[in-house]
């Protein structure tokens, strides 16, 4: 999901937010959003700016237990900074 983009002379921003929508379905406990964790990534320049992609990565809670949960998205492909789907997708003409 796009949240917000930002830009300026020199810096374009973008931030993801992740859908509040729970990894795992548990119909006997309520599953409560326990907040985000942020990961951004300086990528390479769109039109001569610098470019910063910022993940919001979301946390959940099952009710009654302290385990976290969080969807396993692999961000980025080994030996670079983008997990090769996401940059093929950022390729794509859309």
């Amino acid at each position: 999901m796009w949240l917000a983009e930002k830009k300026d002379d020199k810096i374009v921003s973008i931030t993801f937010e992740e859908k509040n929508i729970p990894p795992v379905s548990n119909s006997d406990k309520k599953i409560i959003s326990k907040g985000f964790t942020d990961i951004t990534i300086t990528d390479f320049p769109i039109r001569g700016r610098k470019t910063l992609l910022t993940f919001r990565r979301r946390y959940w809670q099952i009710e009654g237990q302290k385990e976290l949960l969080k969807r396993d998205i692999k961000i980025r492909f080994p030996g670079t900074q983008l997990e090769k789907e996401f940059a093929d997708f950022l390729k794509e003409d859309r």
